[in-house]
């Protein structure tokens, strides 16, 4: 990556260069120089320092995103100057928060445990439920579609990782832009399938559904539609998750290393049982009904990696974020910004729109 020093001095770097240039009037670099301080800097350790301190983590995070609007809004150089001395001062707190103490063996388990879990869960869902799907359609030969899409995702994700490190450097900004239109893509898709699955729930369209046959229904080009799916779901977070073990696994000792081995393990086997528990007992519903709610998981899905997709291309940069009043819940892809609430709701609208029009005309 960018540096070989400590991610929070290397923030502390790019701050101060974002103060020459906004001094030179280059404001354009100036924003560059913030943005590399928070993803090539700060994003690396901020769930290590959310281990220690949450308040503080988020306290850094507001302010670095609210730099970045300043910068933007050309604020006067000194608002510029005073904000980057509080972010500083907080980065010392947490710098001094990570050089004196090494995650406890609960912390390091904890924070593996959740961070896979975080990351993991809503790729396991999607996965799990198209395997679902074609199980309680008797396509059980497409499964094979849906592996090839999560396994490649995570041969590649693996493969990036590594590339990153010994071949190239692979941005910040750019990590962030992958993910960013990659969930964006998987809310199109989503979309789509989510609507197919409804639009089949119905009496007539079910009834036309059967007639055809779901060999005939599910074609070729459909199951490589699943894989496609199932590829960006999990590709999305491979490649960030490889990198926030490596950050957990560099603040912690021998033992808690073994903790956080354990807690990766612990949710390989919480994501399992969970994996298990929809093919057991989604392929139990009536079909009709199962397509109903496996269409409104995906749409739900859909509303998710539509809010973490701007996110992620807010944190890159390349999207402004207006920060409103509102509740965050990381875990639902609900963050308190204009741009990316206003997605969420037009989709919602539209949404009840056609699930509206569909259910009168069924």
């Amino acid at each position: 990556f960018y540096n070989n020093k400590s991610n929070l001095s290397f923030s502390r770097e790019r701050l101060a260069d974002v103060i020459t240039a906004y001094k030179n009037k280059d404001k354009k670099k100036a924003y560059k120089y913030a943005v590399e301080a928070y993803l090539e800097g700060f994003e690396l350790v901020e769930q290590n320092i959310n281990a220690f301190d949450k308040a503080l983590r988020l306290e850094i995070e507001i302010a670095m995103t609210g730099l970045r609007n300043k910068i933007r809004n050309d604020a006067s150089l000194e608002i510029i100057e005073n904000d980057i001395a509080f972010i500083n001062e907080k980065l010392l707190i947490a710098d001094e928060i990570l050089s004196s103490k090494s995650l406890s063996g609960e912390a390091a388990f904890a924070g593996a445990f959740f961070i896979l879990l975080r990351e993991g869960l809503e790729a396991l869902l999607i996965v799990a439920a198209l395997a679902a799907f074609l199980v309680r359609t008797n396509r059980k030969d497409g499964l094979r579609y849906i592996h090839i899409g999560w396994i490649s995702a995570l041969i590649l994700g693996i493969f990036t990782w590594w590339a990153s490190i010994s071949l190239v450097n692979i941005s910040g900004a750019s990590r962030e832009i992958t993910e960013g239109v990659a969930a964006i893509v998987a809310t199109l898709v989503l979309l789509y399938v989510g609507f197919w699955m409804h639009d089949k729930s119905s009496a007539a369209k079910w009834k036309k559904f059967i007639d055809d046959s779901m060999h005939k229904a599910l074609t070729s080009g459909t199951l490589w539609t699943l894989t496609g799916l199932s590829f960006i779901a999990v590709y999305r977070e491979a490649f960030e998750t490889i990198l926030f073990y490596q950050a957990l696994w560099a603040q912690t000792n021998e033992a808690g290393q073994t903790m956080a081995l354990s807690g990766f393990v612990s949710a390989v086997a919480a994501l399992a049982v969970l994996g298990w528990l929809i093919m057991r007992y989604s392929v139990r519903l009536p079909l009709r009904q199962f397509f109903a709610v496996t269409g409104g998981l995906m749409f739900f899905l859909a509303i998710i990696f539509a809010g973490k997709g701007i996110a992620a291309l807010q944190e890159a940069g390349v999207m402004i974020s207006s920060p409103v009043n509102f509740v965050r819940i990381d875990l639902l892809g609900i963050y308190p910004n204009l741009q990316g609430l206003l997605v969420q709701l037009g989709l919602i609208i539209l949404a009840v729109i056609l699930w509206n029009r569909k259910t009168k005309s069924a």
